[in-house]
């Protein structure tokens, strides 16, 4: 739903992400738990799109040096 309406364009990181979606990060391992799973799900979402959706609707996110588009 964010990327159809262009909301969070400007969002960094999936952990960003997920804080900006309202998930309460109360330690560092639930922070590192949400991006993980955030990513996967974005990973998931490319696969199944058949091409980087997630670079092209957050794009900010591909700028990290462990982003992977899709599983090999």
């Amino acid at each position: 739903m964010c990327a159809s309406m262009g909301i969070c364009r400007n969002v960094g990181t999936p952990k960003e992400w997920a804080q900006l979606m309202g998930y309460k990060v109360h330690s560092v391992r639930h922070a590192n738990l949400a991006a993980l799973n955030v990513a996967q799900t974005g990973r998931d979402l490319n696969k199944e799109m058949g091409y980087d959706y997630i670079r092209e609707h957050f794009p900010l996110w591909s700028n990290n040096k462990k982003y992977r588009p899709v599983d090999n």
